[in-house]
């Protein structure tokens, strides 16, 4: 005789099986997509394909590699091309523009609002944490990066989940856990940059350069 309690327990415990586990792969989404913008991961990188197009400044600053120095070798990760050192110190002014067909437009709204070095300064060394490493990186102030980010935020479509706007530069990628061993406090160093790099949305895309 068939059981009709059993089968209607068991279908219940199933579906409630289910819904849990899908639950838990969405927050576990959209926790890792949370990490990895928090820790600036979404910036253009050659070696992953870009949902959305980014645009960065590229800092000049002789002494990179002296500070790229406090890393100890045995805490780089560079298990995936792309990651280590960092070695083109940048800050990215916005992550997320929907239409590479706008860089043109882009470039002379910059160009038209900004001249001269774009300033910013750097200060205490603080760290992210990923699912499979960790990103050290400078906090970073600067009232020409707020100011270029608000341009094309008013002015361009983007995708975002994280409207606040806080620049920072990554100096490394190091293995899970170690990021913490590098947060030290800094004075203030001043650097600056007059290049510009849209990384445009697909894989093949071809950067631009433009200066200010």
């Amino acid at each position: 005789r068939f059981n009709w309690i059993c089968y209607i327990k068991k279908s219940i415990i199933y579906r409630f099986t289910v819904s849990k586990l899908y639950l838990l792969i969405m927050l576990s989404e959209s926790y890792k997509k949370r990490l990895q913008s928090l820790a600036g991961l979404n910036e253009a990188k050659e070696t992953h394909k870009n949902e959305y197009g980014a645009l960065m400044l590229t800092i000049d600053y002789k002494g990179w590699d002296d500070i790229t120095s406090i890393i100890d070798k045995e805490d780089i990760y560079d298990d995936e091309p792309g990651f280590g050192l960092e070695k083109s110190p940048h800050v990215t002014v916005l992550y997320g523009f929907n239409n590479d067909e706008d860089y043109e437009k882009i470039k002379q709204m910059i160009i038209d609002n900004h001249s001269g070095e774009i300033k910013i300064k750097v200060h205490d060394i603080t760290h992210f944490e990923t699912p499979d490493y960790d990103v050290v990186k400078f906090d970073v102030k600067s009232e020409d990066m707020v100011k270029l980010n608000k341009l094309m935020t008013d002015n361009f479509e983007y995708t975002t989940d994280y409207p606040d706007y806080h620049p920072h530069m990554t100096i490394a990628y190091v293995k899970k856990g170690l990021g913490k061993k590098y947060n030290s406090k800094k004075e203030k160093i001043d650097m600056s940059g007059t290049e510009l790099v849209y990384s445009p949305s697909s894989e093949s895309g071809k950067k631009h350069k433009f200066n200010v």
